[in-house]
């Protein structure tokens, strides 16, 4: 499983300052979630795998060392 991809197909958005439409995966479950990131605080990202519409609360967030996040 090293080198597996987590996270995919991610668009920038300035005016949000925000990665949309982009999907992570879960390799416990299996299982591909919709995604939303956005730089949290302390130089982290605030990385939000939800199912439907985010809005929704059906998702859990989780926060990354910057490091380990997007690339460019």
């Amino acid at each position: 499983m090293l080198g597996l991809p987590l996270l995919n197909g991610f668009t920038y958005s300035a005016n949000n300052n925000e990665w949309t439409s982009g999907t992570i995966y879960n390799p416990a479950s299996g299982k591909t979630y919709q995604c939303i990131i956005k730089f949290g605080d302390n130089n982290r990202l605030k990385i939000h795998g939800h199912i439907g519409a985010a809005w929704m609360g059906l998702g859990k967030t989780t926060y990354w060392p910057k490091e380990l996040g997007l690339r460019k």
